[in-house]
């Protein structure tokens, strides 16, 4: 299997592409790729950038399958997660499988929501982004892996907060999944993740296979942790 990588917000792009050195040296003949997510410029409603940026993605994905030229899976941490279930909806004859990692999928527990209501705040200071990227040095005294945030980045991972708060944050629909696409899904949580909590996993149907595991919602930054979660890829 081949893995296409949706990165969650906001640790940097680095550490997933370091996961998919690490898979492919585990797994020599597996292909990976990780997603970038634009920058959106113009776009004020925030249904419509996530339509915009799911396809974007699912056209990076296209691209990868096509290199890869084998079974190929979404990989989708935490938002990640909710726009790969937005690409397998669209596509479902493109994606062999489809893996969920502590996925964002809807209104998260109120830490969650309360940290996105104070992005989308802050997003209104129209310093703010500047800010950030002249105070990363500082940050990554207290959080390292900040220091592998370029400064598309920082200006993506504010953009993405303000829109998520506007919808995802909101949400309490249950997703509607036929059986077909519930049998793609393989889904990986913890236990007292304020981004995915379990009504979440619970309302995309019985025929998923969900794990959970002790493998944190920051997996993607510790590399005993990243183990872990390839092992569920692989065996599941």
């Amino acid at each position: 299997m081949n893995y296409f990588i949706l990165p969650g917000n906001p640790p940097a792009t680095h550490f997933y592409k370091i996961w998919g050195a690490e898979i492919r040296e585990r797994s020599p003949r597996t292909h990976t790729a990780v997603a970038t997510y634009p920058l959106l410029h113009g776009c004020t409603d925030s249904h419509e950038y996530f339509r915009q940026l799911t396809g974007e993605v699912a056209n990076q994905f296209l691209a990868f399958r096509e290199r890869a030229q084998g079974p190929s899976a979404l990989v989708g941490h935490s938002l990640g997660g909710y726009l790969a279930l937005k690409i397998l909806h669209a596509m479902p004859d493109k994606i062999d499988a489809c893996y969920l990692l502590h996925p964002f999928l809807r209104q998260p527990e109120a830490r969650g929501r309360l940290l996105l209501k104070l992005a989308h705040d802050l997003k209104r200071l129209s310093s703010l982004e500047k800010w950030l990227v002249r105070a990363k040095p500082v940050v990554s005294l207290f959080l390292p892996e900040a220091r592998h945030l370029s400064s598309e980045e920082i200006h993506v991972f504010t953009q993405l907060a303000y829109h998520e708060h506007l919808s995802i944050a909101q949400d309490l629909a249950a997703p509607l999944l036929s059986q077909e696409l519930q049998k793609k899904l393989h889904v990986y949580s913890t236990n007292g993740d304020t981004w995915c909590p379990p009504a979440s996993i619970a309302h995309l149907g019985p025929e998923l296979r969900h794990f959970n595991g002790p493998a944190s919602h920051n997996f993607i930054v510790k590399k005993a942790e990243r183990d872990l979660v390839f092992d569920f890829l692989r065996l599941v």
